[in-house]
């Protein structure tokens, strides 16, 4: 039951990111203010977003941009001042021309 919690929470909390990039598409955010913005909202309770970033990195929905110095970082580290930015494939999940069960818009 509470696996099955963590879950929900994760997709809704993947969501929130995605629409929050939106509102501010296609200008990048730096990962502190996604950050500082799920917390002051109640959404999580410690600043690493590391994890959603990553999935939503994978699917290819995001795009973070890594400087050199960032690229010798493990892959699913992202620094408070790196910036991340909606991609079309995240517009489109966001829209509703693609579905992802494993994010709730």
């Amino acid at each position: 039951m509470a696996a099955d919690l963590r879950v929900i929470d994760n997709k809704r909390i993947r969501g929130i990111i995605m629409r929050r990039l939106l509102s501010v598409y296609p200008t990048p955010l730096k990962v502190q203010a996604i950050s500082t913005a799920l917390l002051a909202s109640g959404d999580i309770t410690t600043p690493d977003i590391s994890a959603y970033l990553a999935y939503l990195e994978g699917k290819e929905y995001i795009n973070v941009y890594k400087s050199e110095q960032d690229e010798r970082l493990p892959s699913a580290t992202f620094p408070p001042e790196m910036l991340v930015v909606l991609e079309w494939r995240g517009v489109d999940v966001l829209e509703g021309t693609t579905d992802d069960p494993g994010i709730i818009i």
